[in-house]
């Protein structure tokens, strides 16, 4: 099996829940036994396994970056599903590197891929939203920030108004005082 194809299919098989032969561990081994002969279709299940946030697949960064170099490898001599597989896994991981992702995305579809053409507009309406959520953030702080100023300019009106009306207070009653004193009439 030079090219780990029967073990990738062994795998599928192991992985398929609705089957009688359903064995999760035995089907993750032999997709990386595959993925050991550079089986691009068992490195990409691995990676997109890696990068799901439900019953994420528990690998070592070193092994990640092992199957990382291989497709890499098949990615830079144009296979347009190790492109894929690259702009899949940059852009569903934890911490997305979207640009990286649709650099091989944009070189895979150039090569005749539907998949990353699909995955390109996924990517697009994802930015689209992220954007929308951007301003309405955006829009939302803003309206906060003008409702604290409105709030402490009235709040300062308040203070200064009533520091206004005790003073304002004050000399009415030192004025009609004065006016007693100098036997004028009051109003």
């Amino acid at each position: 099996d030079p090219d780990g194809q029967i073990k990738y299919k062994l795998g599928k098989i192991r992985l398929r829940k609705e089957g009688s032969l359903y064995n999760y561990q035995l089907g993750i081994e032999h997709m990386m036994e595959s993925a050991e002969q550079s089986n691009i279709h068992a490195l990409f299940f691995l990676l997109k396994e890696s990068v799901k946030k439900e019953e994420q697949l528990d690998v070592p960064p070193e092994q990640l970056q092992e199957w990382l170099e291989k497709v890499l490898v098949q990615a830079e001599q144009e296979n347009d599903f190790a492109q894929c597989t690259l702009g899949y896994y940059y852009f569903f991981k934890s911490e997305k590197e979207v640009e990286l992702a649709k650099q091989w995305l944009h070189r895979a579809e150039e090569n005749g891929s539907d998949f990353a053409k699909s995955l390109l507009e996924f990517i697009a309406e994802w930015e689209q939203r992220q954007e929308i959520f951007r301003r309405n953030m955006a829009k939302q702080s803003f309206m906060k920030l003008l409702k604290n100023i409105s709030r402490t300019l009235e709040d300062d009106y308040r203070k200064n108004h009533e520091r206004h009306m005790k003073t304002e207070s004050k000399l009415m009653r030192k004025l009609r005082e004065k006016k007693l004193a100098q036997g004028q009439k009051l109003e």
